[in-house]
């Protein structure tokens, strides 16, 4: 992530708790979307931070790994965040071609 990261002279930050343990998942789509959604952050972010936290959550007796990204980039409207979950569809065509 480093040169994406410095494209756009942003700072990457990871934290990670102490006591995180094995996952079982499905390494290579795991990883995928955590370069999808950080290349994203660094892509629309400039001269600004991105943080991924990486947490352990617990419910119902059942153990997960939490993956936050935050970042100080442009954000996004009330339309966006509306559609955020439905279907893929581009945001804004106007977005890709800052």
């Amino acid at each position: 992530m480093q040169p994406l990261m410095k494209k756009n002279g942003n700072r990457f930050v990871l934290d990670g708790e102490d006591t995180l343990q094995d996952m079982l998942g499905d390494a290579t789509r795991i990883r995928q979307v955590l370069l999808n959604v950080l290349s994203n952050a660094a892509k629309f972010t400039h001269e600004g931070e991105v943080r991924m936290v990486v947490r352990r959550s617990v419910h119902d007796a059942a153990v997960n790994i939490v993956f936050e990204i935050c970042d100080t980039g442009i954000g996004m409207s009330q339309t966006q965040l509306a559609k955020l979950f439905q279907p893929f569809v581009q945001a804004d065509s106007a977005t890709t071609r800052r």
